[in-house]
């Protein structure tokens, strides 16, 4: 019995996943049944969050216990999995609910949604050498406003929480939703940044010496920056210098263990465990992000499992519609009413036909473009490409999230045949 078949996903009519030419890479339900991350990328409004439900169902109903970690504030992984809501600690999704749907569950799927503010404050608690330290931090007027805005939180928080997920074996598989940014790559990125800020070299220099040199350094600061002091006292109180010299002094007992703790999430994601998928769409935007992320993905040593193309435009049996295959208007009204005597009066019949050819040419036109799109990103790449049709509804419930592993899963071999072939 294949993967495919022990997933219990039969095969749709209509589009399938394919392979850059000449591609060795490892297919989608492989790398779900083998990997122990998979960390799913990708621009904002591209169903990345929707995906990475799909795939960590499919991988549950093989037998694994999957985490999918999502950071998406709007909700849509919960509602979609059958739960009132998500939070910070992983919860189980119902076998009952797939049961009633008549969809196998042969593992378990757990779900959770970050919160950035309360993984910032655990990881304080975590890293703090002392729990006195911790405190100081978390009581801090200068930490609670930055604890969840500063740039590049969530990314690292979301590592800080791979960091723990992965501490012992509890799950077998985790798929973490990225935060959706305008370059997939910030997610590797923006930890590094953010971090970078909180260990600026200057910042501390300048309230990290205060606290060190105490009330004189401190007295003299004051006056050297007498206008923006008298600034920034205006707007938050007088104690915001007292407030960011204790914030430096008090986080510079941390930054080493925080440090740590992101390079060995790095490592993890670097590792021969994690594999990293882009969900996109056709659209140029987004294969001009898609590209990018092609471009870059080697020289961040991180294993790149494949691309998922979302809202393909396309007919129902996943060909590409020709603009001239549609009759002209002319001939599909003489037909028309040649056919239904009833019509022949019907003043309607020609502009209706007219509205509809001219439907079906837009449409032609907006698959050619998608079809040239994934075409050329095919060509320079040697991982699966996988297509998913344009659905006409949301996907918002199980039953949905099964449609869509239909096509995510479907049998791709004769279509690299086919290809390798050409």
């Amino acid at each position: 019995m294949n993967t495919l078949s022990k997933l219990g996903i039969k095969s749709p009519v209509g589009l399938t996943g394919r392979t850059g030419r000449g591609s060795k890479a490892t297919d989608l339900a492989t790398l779900l049944a083998t990997k122990r991350l998979i960390v799913v990328c990708g621009s904002g409004g591209v169903g990345k969050t929707t995906t990475s439900a799909a795939m960590a169902i499919a991988a549950a109903q093989a037998g694994r216990k999957v985490l999918v970690l999502t950071i998406d504030p709007a909700r849509r992984l919960a509602a979609s999995l059958g739960l009132s809501e998500l939070d910070n600690d992983p919860r189980r999704v119902d076998p009952a609910l797939f049961q009633a749907r008549d969809l196998p569950m042969k593992g378990e799927l757990w779900a959770m949604m970050l919160d950035t503010k309360r993984s910032f404050d655990d990881a304080v608690r975590r890293h703090a050498p002392r729990p006195e330290v911790a405190q100081r931090v978390l009581d801090n007027t200068i930490y609670q406003q930055i604890s969840d805005a500063l740039s590049g939180t969530q990314e690292y928080m979301a590592m800080e929480q791979l960091s723990e997920l992965t501490r012992d074996n509890t799950y077998d598989l985790l798929v973490v939703d990225t935060p959706p940014t305008q370059h997939a790559l910030d997610f590797l990125d923006s930890p590094d940044r953010m971090i970078g800020v909180l260990d600026s070299g200057v910042l501390k220099k300048v309230f990290g010496g205060a606290a060190k040199a105490g009330k004189s350094y401190f007295g003299w600061l004051r006056r050297s920056t007498k206008v923006v002091a008298s600034l920034f006292e205006r707007v938050t109180g007088g104690e915001f210098f007292t407030d960011m010299v204790e914030f430096f002094s008090a986080f510079d007992e941390l930054y080493e263990a925080m440090r740590n703790s992101s390079k060995r999430v790095k490592a993890l994601l670097k590792g021969k465990d994690a594999a990293f998928i882009l969900v996109t769409s056709p659209q140029p935007s987004h294969m001009q992000e898609a590209n990018y992320f092609l471009s870059r993905i080697d020289s961040y040593g991180v294993s790149l499992g494949g691309f998922i193309v979302n809202r393909v435009h396309s007919l129902a049996d996943g060909t590409i519609p020709a603009g001239d295959a549609a009759p002209v208007p002319d001939r599909m009204v003489r037909s028309l009413r040649a056919s239904v005597p009833a019509l022949q009066a019907n003043q309607q019949l020609e502009p209706l036909m007219q509205s509809l050819y001219s439907a079906w040419q837009r449409y032609a036109a907006m698959a050619q473009q998608d079809a040239t799109q994934i075409a050329q990103l095919e060509a320079r790449t040697r991982v699966w490409v996988k297509q998913v049709p344009y659905f006409e509804a949301d996907i918002h419930d199980l039953s949905g999230l099964d449609k869509l592993n239909g096509y995510l899963f479907s049998d791709s071999r004769s279509a690299a045949t086919e290809r390798a072939g050409s």
